[in-house]
């Protein structure tokens, strides 16, 4: 993330927010993430957002599921989930099970 940052520097329509998502899509709420450790309210909402994504993809593309059952399984792993935030998790299943 730290190298990702630095290579979109100087670049002009890079915005200090797409900086920030890009630095910190791999803290965790717990803060078991990195590069910093961060946790909570201190991460940028929306890198919180891409985390979550980019965790539940890896997901559904390593396990070669669907969407629908990543959910189910994305859920049993409980120890799992206490690294995203809970309302991004909550959005996240809701999109899935409403389109069922």
């Amino acid at each position: 993330p730290e190298k990702g940052t630095e290579s979109l520097q100087g670049i002009p329509s890079i915005t200090a927010a797409i900086q920030n998502i890009v630095l910190q899509h791999h803290e965790m709420n717990n803060g078991s993430g990195f590069p910093m450790g961060l946790t909570g309210q201190k991460i940028f909402p929306l890198a919180k957002i891409i985390g979550l994504a980019d965790g539940f993809s890896d997901l559904i593309m390593e396990r070669e599921c669907s969407p629908l059952d990543g959910i189910k399984e994305f859920l049993a792993e409980r120890e799992n989930l206490a690294r995203y935030d809970s309302d991004l998790v909550k959005s996240l299943v809701k999109g899935f099970v409403a389109q069922k």
